[in-house]
């Protein structure tokens, strides 16, 4: 009897997986059963048939940005949906249908073009997504932009300056202290020993 509840409670874990599954990709009313039958040609084993159901999906109605100071919530939005086609980016009343993968995606670029303005330390603080009727969800987001860090090289006659600041570590990681500098000097010197200046 023990083991008979421990296996419904792994299925019903199973099912409510594939439940927040689709639900990250803006499916919120899916539905999900299960369906045991034996398998007549062999008494031993059952065959499980999993049922699922979709629903409609959820669209982004409104979309809220916070702490935006050098760059504009029309870039902003536009980086955020970069997965969608690109006349959908910037018009407002057009409505992308809501999913993890996009948004992931879209904070990555979001990031990535902070750090190439000079803002390695810009990271996003907080994400919200607020359901508001069967068709629509909320998004919001905080947004911490950071100082801007300006890169100077000087006396660098082999390499450009965009390759050496593509070797600085902390422009991709965003850590910027003591140690990521340092980290970098010294990926700047490797960098030059691969070419005969040690």
């Amino acid at each position: 009897r023990a083991r008979y509840v421990r296996e419904q409670d792994r299925v019903k874990a199973q099912l409510q997986s594939f439940k927040e599954l689709l639900a990250r990709d803006g499916f919120f009313e899916a539905s999900v059963g299960l369906v045991a039958r034996r398998d007549t040609s062999d008494p031993y084993q059952v065959r499980l048939t999993i049922i699922i159901e979709k629903g409609e999906a959820q669209k982004i109605c409104d979309l809220g940005i916070r702490g935006l100071r050098q760059m504009s919530y029309t870039e902003a939005r536009a980086l955020l949906f970069k997965e969608r086609p690109l006349w959908t980016r910037y018009i407002g009343f057009i409505r992308p249908v809501y999913t993890e993968r996009m948004l992931r995606a879209g904070q990555e670029a979001l990031i990535n073009e902070y750090r190439e303005l000079g803002y390695y330390q810009a990271r996003v603080l907080d994400k919200r997504v607020n359901e508001m009727n069967r068709e629509c969800v909320q998004v919001l987001f905080d947004i911490s932009e950071g100082p801007r860090w300006r890169t100077i090289f000087r006396g660098n006659r082999i390499f450009s300056s965009e390759d050496l600041e593509q070797a600085l570590v902390f422009r991709n990681t965003g850590y910027v202290d003591n140690k990521a500098i340092r980290d970098a000097e010294e990926q700047l010197e490797q960098l030059h020993v691969t070419r005969g200046y040690p």
